[in-house]
């Protein structure tokens, strides 16, 4: 018989090699109970009053809104914090957002005033007769 031969698994090498299994497989249960966990809510109450964008679409839209309007469309007025979460929602695009949804609200704000200024052309003359006749 050759000495150098393997003659098979000694009993203490077995135990030692199911004693490592045993320690992966619970390592492993453990990172996966901790994976599956769910997530606490979020420390910061900042973060509590900003909308998540993506489970109600219209409430993201009016946060926008309010954040642009309180801003006067400078993404640098905006706390650091609520840069951060805009940057999120356009995805990189923030202080242009912010410009864009300032430029718009100005341009129905105006639209709005010039549709109840009085028209001064005819006064409230019935249609069909001119100034020039009684």
């Amino acid at each position: 018989m050759n000495p150098r031969a393997p003659r098979g698994i000694h009993p203490g090498e077995g135990r030692v090699f199911l004693a490592l299994i045993g320690l992966i497989v619970a390592v492993g249960m453990v990172n996966a109970h901790r994976a599956s966990a769910p997530t606490p809510p979020p420390a910061n109450p900042l973060l509590r009053e900003l909308p998540n964008y993506l489970d109600d679409p219209a409430s993201g839209t009016r946060r926008m809104d309010e954040l642009a309007r309180r801003a006067k469309g400078r993404y640098e007025k905006l706390t650091e914090m609520e840069q951060r979460w805009v940057e999120g929602v356009t995805a990189g695009h923030g202080a242009r957002m912010i410009e864009m949804r300032w430029a718009e609200m100005q341009r129905r704000e105006k639209a709005l005033r010039e549709a109840k200024k009085p028209d001064v052309r005819g006064g409230s003359r019935p249609e069909g007769r001119s100034a020039d006749r009684p």
